[in-house]
């Protein structure tokens, strides 16, 4: 119970006990406020949730600004803005494929979005694309990337850990590797995942168009890329 409960309840109580002419030494007046301040912890007290009040948070300009700092797109961006006006503790993923020992200059930009949103008091996910890392992402690619091995991605991955960890805060940061889904997999659920898209909305993407165009190939395996990825941003 937090502190100001206790005070005022103990207010309440004396003030029970000088309109009962226990205590005359108060004020018939702040025995009153007392009895009406308790009414108003009462009904906070019903509102409790999981031990803490749900404040309502006043949304200003500079907040805003911190948690969408360098956001190219904001895809429903008046959605976002009422999750946080609301106090809800939101959970903010950031993927990563460990393809090279070290993170380059582009990582940071998105390691620090997602710090601003650790800063404000919503959880970090840093997702490992040990998968992903090893199909090769095919964006902005002429041709197919050569295959890394499952050692390779996992050396990488731990540079990148320790890299992060100069902007993020560890200890309240989750960790997820998506290994931990795709390693169980059964054919049947990659077929059952596959299923989901056409080959046409596969080859419709900008990358695979233009190889197409040029007679570049396209590996089959390439295509996994954009539905493992996509499959990865559906996980808890």
């Amino acid at each position: 119970m937090s502190r100001l409960m206790v005070s005022t309840r103990i207010a309440a109580s004396r003030a029970n006990r000088c309109l009962s002419g226990d205590t005359p030494s108060i004020t018939v007046e702040f025995a009153k406020k007392a009895q009406d301040l308790q009414k108003i912890v009462d009904i906070l007290a019903s509102r409790l949730g999981n031990g803490s009040i749900k404040r309502q948070q006043t949304l200003d300009q500079d907040t805003w600004n911190a948690v969408t700092a360098a956001a190219v797109e904001i895809v429903d961006g008046a959605h976002l803005k009422r999750r946080i006006e609301a106090g809800d503790h939101l959970r903010v993923k950031l993927g990563l494929d460990p393809t090279k020992p070290d993170i380059h200059l582009g990582h940071t930009v998105p390691l620090r979005a997602l710090q601003r949103y650790q800063a404000h008091g919503h959880q970090a996910i840093l997702i490992i694309g040990d998968w992903t890392a090893r199909i090769g992402d095919p964006s902005g690619q002429n041709v197919t990337r050569p295959q890394l091995t499952k050692q390779e991605v996992e050396e990488a991955a731990k540079t990148y850990l320790d890299q992060a960890w100069k902007i993020l805060e560890k200890g309240k940061t989750e960790v997820r590797f998506q290994s931990e889904w795709f390693d169980k997999m059964r054919l049947e659920e990659v077929v059952q995942l596959t299923s989901r898209y056409t080959v046409a909305r596969m080859l419709a993407r900008e990358d695979f168009a233009k190889r197409m165009k040029e007679n570049r190939p396209v590996s089959l395996h390439e295509t996994l890329y954009p539905t493992t990825s996509a499959s990865t941003s559906r996980r808890r």
